[in-house]
């Protein structure tokens, strides 16, 4: 028994970590980006040897995180503009497909290619509409959204379709 206690202890020593330089732990990293104003947070994993002090990690802002591979269709779109009182209708229906294998969280972009500084985000649900926070995989989500008010796009003839954007929350 003592012989093998001894021969354990050996391969320990042999196949463990020779010195601190040779030791590595996983440590989460914060991350976050800023989209319309509103920070969305993230954490990867990243090996770091076991003396790194992680209580010096500040959260790191990165670029906006878009989910690839989303599609969109437009299945309604209506949009009229009375520029001479400031006015706006803007309702449609756009359906998501989700064609990855895994469930997909976030918030939708809506842009215009004629104007691509009017831009509409659509969190979940709303007074003005419903989104899709989240998509199932391999599935479909609506976007349904109406809106009239005070004009908002910034333009004074009626904009082309919408181009979509799904950004990831987590």
């Amino acid at each position: 028994m003592k012989k093998t206690f001894q021969l354990l202890l050996i391969a320990l020593v042999l196949f463990g970590c020779s010195s601190a330089d040779d030791c590595a732990t996983t440590i989460d990293i914060p991350q976050f980006y800023v989209v319309n104003g509103q920070s969305h947070s993230f954490t990867t994993t990243q090996e770091v040897p076991c003396d790194f002090d992680a209580e010096l990690l500040t959260p790191v802002q990165i670029e906006p995180v878009i989910i690839p591979n989303i599609s969109y269709e437009v299945l309604e779109y209506q949009h009229t503009i009375d520029a001479s009182n400031n006015y706006e209708k803007l309702k449609f229906t756009i359906q998501l497909t989700n064609p990855n294998s895994f469930e997909v969280q976030g918030f939708t972009e809506i842009a215009w290619e004629d104007n691509p500084t009017a831009k509409l985000y659509v969190f979940g649900s709303s007074s003005n509409g419903t989104g899709c926070a989240s998509i199932a995989a391999n599935g479909t989500c609506l976007i349904e959204y109406e809106a009239e008010g005070q004009l908002v796009t910034g333009n004074s003839s009626v904009l082309d379709f919408p181009v979509v954007t799904y950004y990831a929350v987590n």
